[in-house]
């Protein structure tokens, strides 16, 4: 008998100690510690987003600016093709020209040829009716009469004649002119496409060039983008770990009836909820820019975050997160579920948690019970915060709502 008691007893020893070893090796890490260095994390992700932020907006400023260029760029284009325009009309005008000069050209070289032609018939009457001197005329006229006609008609024929031949010369100038012209003018027109081709060649390498740029561009503000995308799913990732921890105390069987009361003995609000500098803003801040008015619980409930790490109780320009969160001093309460009639934002069956944050001191304890109306704390300027105020969320059933909806 007494050796199955020793075994006994044995037994026990062994498992008090093997469990007395497990109890001292659990880590024990605290809801508010958690929430800080998550808090911390979130900081310090939300600057590196800011400062990608700022470097996409510089590269937008300097597609921007290449843009620009590349307009001024592509209005030049507008011009010289409007300049090409033109050129191609005066192009026409000088083929036109061109082609006028050769139908001209085509006329005098058959009137040379038919002056020529009809010179030469000329030259071989005149020798073969052998009528070259007077004494010949005379000899072969019948009268005097007849003398006379053929002396004139010798005159005439040699006058015509000097001036066929001089009709000739003139002809033939006026067609080498007109060759002349045609060359120059051909010339011109190669000048001109030249030109035109020059330029447009030019314009077009610097809007490829622009446009590289501007891909360039692009291209590091997409990967600047895609980084901060990634951050900025980390930040999302983080807040929602810390709404987890914000909204995981339990209030028990408590249960509220009645409409909250105002968490503070003035109204004034400085900052309200929803969206502000980038993010969401969780809640509203009331302040009227004094320190240690006090900080009522609105309804009855449990702490269950109670963060008094903060002792840096003054307003911080620029911002900067001086204990480790950016809420400071501050107190998380469930207040339990609602349990009257449904009207406005009160919900039947819905859970109710308040946040109370940047108080300068903190008068309860986590997990204690407090009443509704009872002093949790004082205003302060603790955290992240530029002066004196309360800032105060509302979770209903898990989600932030606007504590306005419920005054």
């Amino acid at each position: 008998m007494k050796q199955k008691l020793f075994k006994i007893l044995s037994i026990l020893l062994i498992m008090v100690c093997v469990c007395g070893t497990y109890v001292a090796s659990a880590p024990q890490v605290s809801a508010e510690q958690t929430a800080d260095e998550i808090q911390a994390e979130i900081d310090r992700l939300e600057k590196e987003a800011a400062d990608l932020q700022a470097d996409i907006n510089k590269l937008k400023n300097d597609i921007n600016e290449q843009k620009k260029l590349k307009n001024a760029i592509e209005k030049r284009m507008a011009v010289v093709n409007d300049r090409i325009h033109a050129c191609n009309n005066q192009i026409a005008a000088i083929n036109k020209q061109i082609d006028d000069n050769k139908a001209a050209i085509e006329a005098n070289n058959q009137k040379i040829k038919d002056d020529k032609e009809l010179f030469k018939r000329r030259l071989r009457a005149i020798q073969m009716s052998n009528t070259g001197s007077n004494i010949q005329i005379l000899l072969g006229a019948k009268s005097f009469s007849e003398f006379l006609q053929l002396s004139q008609l010798t005159a005439s024929v040699s006058a015509r004649d000097k001036k066929m031949m001089e009709d000739i010369i003139k002809e033939i100038e006026k067609l080498n002119e007109k060759i002349k012209e045609n060359e120059k003018l051909l010339e011109e027109q190669a000048a001109i496409k030249a030109e035109i081709a020059k330029d447009q060649a030019a314009l077009q390498a610097d809007a490829n060039e622009i446009q590289k740029v501007i891909n360039s561009i692009n291209k590091d503000k997409n990967e600047v983008q895609a980084d901060k995308n990634t951050i900025d799913k980390e930040i999302q990732d983080k807040e929602d770990t810390l709404n987890k921890i914000l909204n995981g105390g339990s209030g028990g069987n408590l249960v509220n009836n009645g409409k909250f009361l105002w968490p503070t003995t003035f109204k004034r609000i400085s900052s309200y909820f929803g969206k502000r500098w980038g993010k969401l803003h969780k809640g509203i801040d009331i302040s009227n820019g004094t320190y240690g008015q006090p900080i009522y619980a609105i309804a009855d409930g449990k702490v269950y975050i109670c963060d008094t790490s903060c002792k840096h109780n003054y307003g911080k320009k620029p911002l900067k997160n001086c204990c480790g969160t950016g809420y400071g001093n501050y107190v998380a309460i469930n207040h339990g579920k609602y349990e009257g009639a449904s009207t406005g934002k009160y919900v039947k069956g819905a859970e109710y948690k308040a946040y109370y944050a940047h108080m300068g001191s903190v008068v309860v304890k986590d997990g204690a019970y407090v009443r509704k109306g009872q002093i949790i704390g004082y205003i302060g300027s603790t955290g992240h915060s530029t002066g004196p105020h309360l800032h105060f969320g509302i979770m209903q059933s898990g989600e932030w709502v606007d504590p306005m909806d419920y005054y």
